[in-house]
């Protein structure tokens, strides 16, 4: 055997950035759920990756340093919280696999806008308060 040491992966640049946005599927382990996003080419429109990146940099989740991205101390904050309990349907993938099948659906009319955006708000209610510490009845949530 050969000890070797691990490395990090290399930082992102912008550029690399958007191509893992859009190549999503190879880093998703379910079957199904990586084809979906195959299907959709990854995360967002080209308008709305860039968009949600400028969002990043504007707010301080992270900053740039020649070339690469790195987070800040703020945008490691934010995704260790998000990492714990509910929070972390939102931080994989997966999420918007699940949630373009549930688009089709609506396309379909096998569901409708309504329940769709109900379950989107009380999921991000249910979130939010379980990381307050915010009772569900108090935000107006009880048996959403």
């Amino acid at each position: 055997m050969t000890e070797k040491t691990t490395k990090p992966p290399k930082p992102y640049t912008y550029h690399s950035l958007l191509a893992a946005m859009n190549n999503i599927h190879l880093h998703v382990k379910n079957a199904e759920i990586r084809a979906k996003l195959k299907e959709v080419q990854g995360i967002g429109t080209e308008a709305t990756q860039e968009a949600v990146i400028s969002t990043l940099f504007n707010r301080g989740y992270i900053n740039k340093k020649n070339k690469q991205i790195f987070p800040t101390n703020l945008g490691k904050l934010l995704i260790g919280m998000l990492l714990e309990g509910k929070g972390s349907a939102l931080v994989r993938p997966d999420m918007t696999a699940l949630w373009e099948r549930r688009m089709s659906e609506i396309q379909d009319g096998s569901t409708s806008l309504d329940d769709f955006t109900s379950e989107i708000a009380g999921m991000v209610m249910e979130i939010i308060s379980s990381k307050l510490n915010i009772p569900a009845d108090i935000l107006g949530t009880k048996g959403m």
